[in-house]
């Protein structure tokens, strides 16, 4: 399971981020009221995830 991501924020969207993980672009889909709480694009972050397994796909919920 992963608890968390630690890194720098790559990329800041409404309902999604790109955290980039020693090189490796990690997609976290985040609910509205997390992104505020974000920083900006480029500087160091860390967020709490939720790894949601099923037979068709795997998502990263992440949380402030």
């Amino acid at each position: 399971m992963i608890t968390f991501l630690e890194g720098t924020l790559d990329t800041k969207q409404l309902g999604r981020v790109v955290m980039n993980i020693s090189g490796v672009g990690y997609e976290v889909l985040i609910p509205l009221s997390s992104y505020d709480g974000l920083p900006l694009e480029g500087q160091h972050c860390r967020v709490l995830t939720h790894h949601h397994i099923t037979d068709a796909d795997q998502k990263l919920f992440g949380f402030c």
